[in-house]
């Protein structure tokens, strides 16, 4: 299951790659090197279209009054408020140059977002998995 969920995932991403120029050094790590991949298993509270809209709001409305620069597209955001689902699956690769997390519905099938950011050791999830090469290694993170 876990490697189908991230093989989903990486063919969404590749699908709308040309949308996200962003990706496109994802895909090239995909191929290269060891990634570490979390992703939400099933839609919950915590999940929700709207609280995820309203956290990245806030965390934007936040930096900005922190004069800080916050990797948030509006596109984002943008994608929260149109998006059909009512949950959203968050899967977040931590790799050598930073993380990626992309938003979607559960299915895989509709790209809601994608954020890349430079931060990285605090992102590895208790219930992350390595993979290198595209190919599952084993459970990592803290």
């Amino acid at each position: 299951m876990i490697q189908e969920r991230f093989d989903e995932t990486i063919g969404l991403v590749r699908k709308h790659a040309a949308a996200y120029p962003v990706v496109e050094q994802l895909l090239e790590l995909y191929g290269s090197s060891i990634l570490v991949f979390s992703f939400f298993g099933r839609p919950a509270v915590g999940n929700s279209r709207q609280r995820i809209l309203e956290e990245y709001q806030l965390r934007m409305s936040l930096a900005r009054s922190n004069g800080e620069a916050l990797p948030l597209s509006p596109r984002l955001l943008d994608g929260l408020r149109g998006a059909k689902h009512d949950h959203i699956c968050i899967s977040t690769f931590v790799t050598g140059i930073g993380v990626f997390r992309v938003f979607s519905d559960f299915a895989r099938e509709e790209l809601v977002g994608v954020l890349f950011s430079k931060r990285q050791k605090e992102e590895v999830a208790w219930r992350s998995h390595v993979f290198m090469n595209g190919v599952l290694l084993g459970r990592g993170g803290s």
